[in-house]
Parts: structure tokens; C-alpha cells; sequence
């Protein structure tokens, strides 16, 4: 089991899901198993949807509600899923204009020799 990253190179990670898929939330199959694999994060499998990553949802939240205001967060409804175990809304995270400022720093440190 991989070890977890600390959680700047988590919220780094996150903002560069964000920039790419332009919208996020938890339901993304494809980029919870993305984080969890960058990250090391725990998840729980599922027998269909995405994977359960609490610690992802955790990381968005706490980049939203930060002084650094990194994601602006809205609700999207999830119409008729709600009987098949999904919630009926989730939480939808996009990039802000200081989260994209910070996206560009931390690419730029990344590409330091």
C-alpha cells in the first residue's frame, strides 16, 4: 500500500483534475481513481459508479472553504439516481481565479530541474 501524500501535493494533484475536467465532484469515476492513485488516499470499491474517497471530498471541501478560496463549489442534482444508492445532489467544485494562480506556481515548480 502506497504511503499518503501530504496534503499540498494532494491539493495539487486536485487543482490539476479540476483544471482538466473543468468541473469536479466525487462521482467522477475516473478522477477519484486518480487521486487515489497519486495520492495514496484509502477508498472504498464499488460494485458500480465511482469509488468511494472520503479523503478527496474532505480535500475539496477544505479548498473551497480556505482564505485561499482555491475552488468555488456549487450544487449539482443528480436526477433519478437517488434510488439507486447515489445521493440526490453532490457538490461540484470549479477552479477560481487564485486557485488557478496557484495551479500555475505549483506547475512551475514542477518543471524546475
Amino acid at each position: 500500500m502506497s504511503k499518503l501524500k501530504p496534503r499540498a501535493e494532494r491539493w495539487t494533484v486536485l487543482l490539476k483534475l479540476v483544471e482538466r475536467e473543468q468541473r469536479l465532484d466525487v462521482l467522477n469515476r475516473y478522477a477519484v481513481d486518480e487521486y487515489v492513485e497519486a495520492t495514496g488516499a484509502d477508498f472504498d470499491v464499488m460494485p458500480y459508479g465511482a469509488n468511494k474517497c472520503p479523503l478527496m471530498g474532505r480535500d475539496l471541501s477544505a479548498m473551497a472553504r480556505s482564505p485561499a478560496r482555491l475552488l468555488e463549489r456549487h450544487r449539482t442534482g443528480i436526477e433519478g439516481m437517488a434510488g439507486m444508492g447515489f445521493p440526490r445532489w453532490v457538490w461540484s467544485y470549479r477552479l477560481t481565479i487564485k486557485g488557478k494562480s496557484t495551479l500555475a506556481r505549483a506547475v512551475a515548480e514542477e518543471a524546475k530541474p
